[in-house]
C-alpha cells in the first residue's frame, strides 16, 4: 500500500510540472501577425500562411512559435537556388541569426551548407531553423521566436538570399505582429 501511495505521489509531484500553456495556432496568430516584403503588406490566408509571388517563383511562409517554415515554387524556366549561407532571421531582439534547414544534424550545424536547388517548374518544402535559438536535449529543440500571447509589437525577419539563373537576389520578408 506504501509503495502505490509514492507512486501516486511521485505522479501528483511530476504533473504538477507539466501544467498547460498556451498552444500557438497559427491560425490565431494570423490575427496578429503580418508581412512585409519590398514595402508591400501581406496578410495571412485563415490557415495563417503568407504568400509572395513574382514572375518567377513563389514563396509561402509559416510562422510557428521556434521556427520559420516554407515552400518555394520556382515558376521560371531557369533554375532556382537558395543560398543557405548567406540567409539570416533577424530576430524580435535584433541578434542575427544563421540559418539552418530540415535536413541539417546537430554535428554540422556550424559547417558551410549546399544551396537547396530546385529546378525549373518544381518546388520544395522546409524551414528556416535559427541557431541563435537552438539547443541540444534528445535532438534538436529550439526556444520561441516570441512571446504567445503576443503582448508587445514584435518583428521578426528572414532575409533570404535567392539566385535565379544567374541573376542572385535578395527578400527581406518582415513579420510584425501589432497585438
Amino acid at each position: 500500500m506504501r509503495k502505490v501511495i509514492g507512486v501516486i505521489a511521485l505522479l501528483g509531484i511530476g504533473l504538477v510540472g507539466c501544467a498547460p500553456t498556451a498552444l500557438y495556432d497559427v491560425r490565431e496568430g494570423s490575427k496578429v501577425w503580418t508581412m512585409t516584403v519590398d514595402g508591400h503588406l501581406i496578410r495571412p490566408d485563415t490557415a495563417g500562411t503568407f504568400t509572395y509571388k513574382t514572375s518567377e517563383y513563389e514563396m509561402t511562409l509559416t510562422l510557428y512559435r521556434t521556427i520559420i517554415a516554407f515552400t518555394l515554387v520556382n515558376l521560371s524556366d531557369k533554375v532556382l537556388r537558395l543560398s543557405w549561407d548567406e540567409s539570416a532571421m533577424v530576430l524580435s531582439d535584433g541578434r542575427s541569426s544563421r540559418v539552418v534547414n530540415g535536413g541539417t544534424t546537430w554535428g554540422d550545424r556550424n559547417a558551410p551548407k549546399p544551396p537547396s536547388i530546385v529546378p525549373p517548374k518544381a518546388k520544395i518544402s522546409d524551414a528556416f531553423y535559427p541557431l541563435a535559438t537552438a539547443y541540444f536535449s534528445n535532438g534538436w529543440n529550439f526556444e520561441p521566436l516570441f512571446d504567445y500571447p503576443v503582448s508587445k509589437e514584435t518583428n521578426i525577419r528572414i532575409s533570404v538570399a535567392l539566385t535565379v539563373g544567374d541573376q542572385p537576389q535578395r527578400k527581406d520578408f518582415l513579420f510584425t505582429a501589432k497585438p
